[in-house]
């Protein structure tokens, strides 16, 4: 073969080779983009949107899903009537209906089996107590037996011998011992429903009203967290409405929200038991500021006892929630528990705040009594105190 034809043959065949290395790795190149064109496109098709939360709080379906709690509510409005009853002198208190209304009620809404320890063994020996006092008058230091009522027309209360105003006890630590517990194991499953429940046993209308006045108000701890609430948007009843907002949004979204529902459950237990726990330091500064003048009087001096008495029975519900669904510990509400004369395991001496006032008023005080405590403990600034002062509803007449 001629040497020119022989190289001529050569070159194209290294032609046709490079040609096709060419083409193997532009094809490979174009393999490659299109893989990761197809996953963009795919990361981009499953992106989380973010959570739309409604304006509206969703009520398809509320009366039914919520026939249980309301049960529940309803006993402890008409077992808290009944006890109300004995404020006024010389009215006594059937044991029989009292106990009755306790330990009886559709399934669900029996109040004595909703109850858990610590508070649960404690429940029938208040409401007896209660009924002991009934029908009696009784004035702090002065009178022996069983208690009675002090004060006149609004300002009466039926108080035990030791000064405990045994009915704030009986309904106050129910709003956390049993709504608020009960709330919070509801909203352990996610489902609208769940969260519907769980609204009504805080006692918020579907309408979210942030006032215990009018024809549909707040009640229970929602009645209280409108209390601590100015109106501004930060106050703790606005962030309980958020947060049951973002639930219910959370609940009817697909699994990829789970983040945002637990988010928004740890919101809510801290805001409610916040306002709670700002109930209590409203409370004492009630108590301490009625008490803190010469010569109270009977009226002043039953109110003062009533706000203590509120304050403890806030205070001893907490207790009966599971420590790791709250931020104050037993011990701490123990300590809290003594500074209001009204050790857990112990004798009460409430009495003594209207009968030796200048040595057991600071107990209560924003140093290192109750005020003071509970500002260390939830880290509440001078100005949420100052704020805690007042019942907003009524600063406000809203």
């Amino acid at each position: 073969m001629d040497k020119d034809v022989f190289n001529l043959i050569r070159l194209n065949i290294n032609s046709v080779s490079i040609f096709a290395r060419v083409m193997k790795i532009l094809l490979t190149l174009l393999l490659l983009g299109a893989l990761i064109f197809s996953a963009c496109r795919k990361d981009q098709d499953n992106a989380k949107l973010p959570l739309v939360i409604a304006t509206q709080f969703d009520t398809i379906g509320l009366a039914s899903n919520t026939i249980m709690v309301e049960g529940l509510n309803r006993q402890i409005t008409q077992l808290t009537n009944l006890m109300k009853t004995g404020r006024a002198a010389g009215q006594n208190v059937s044991e029989t209906a009292l106990l009755s209304l306790w330990s009886s009620g559709s399934a669900d809404s029996i109040l004595a089996n909703r109850a858990v320890m610590p508070l649960s063994s404690r429940y029938t020996v208040w409401l007896r107590e209660l009924v002991k006092a009934s029908g009696n008058t009784w004035t702090p230091g002065i009178t022996t037996g069983e208690g009675g009522v002090l004060g006149s027309g609004t300002s009466a209360y039926l108080f035990d011998e030791n000064g405990v105003e045994l009915e704030q006890l009986v309904e106050k630590s129910q709003f956390a011992g049993t709504q608020y517990r009960i709330a919070l194991e509801l909203l352990r499953s996610r489902t609208p429903e769940n969260v519907q429940k769980a609204l009504v046993l805080f006692g918020a209308p579907s309408t979210f009203p942030n006032s215990d006045k009018g024809s549909n108000p707040d009640r229970f701890s929602a009645a209280y967290a409108a209390r601590r609430d100015k109106s501004d948007g930060l106050g703790y009843y606005t962030r309980i409405k958020r947060n049951f907002m973002e639930l219910q949004a959370a609940a009817k979204a697909d699994m990829t929200y789970e983040q945002e529902y637990q988010t928004a459950l740890n919101n809510l237990k801290a805001n409610w038991e916040r306002a709670l726990i700002a109930t209590v330091i409203n409370y004492c500064y009630s108590a301490s500021t009625t008490l803190s003048v010469a010569n109270p009087g009977p009226d002043a001096t039953a109110r003062a006892l009533h706000a203590i008495g509120e304050a403890i029975g806030f205070t001893l519900g907490i207790k009966a929630i599971p420590v790791s669904d709250r931020l104050i510990t037993d011990a701490q509400i123990d300590v809290i528990l003594v500074l209001l004369n009204a050790p857990f395991n112990g004798t009460s001496s409430v009495y003594k705040f209207a009968t030796e006032s200048f040595q057991q008023l600071p107990k209560l005080d924003d140093n290192q009594g109750v005020i003071g405590q509970l500002k260390g403990i939830y880290g509440f600034t001078n100005a949420e105190l100052t704020d805690f002062r007042q019942n907003w509803v009524n600063v406000q007449s809203r």
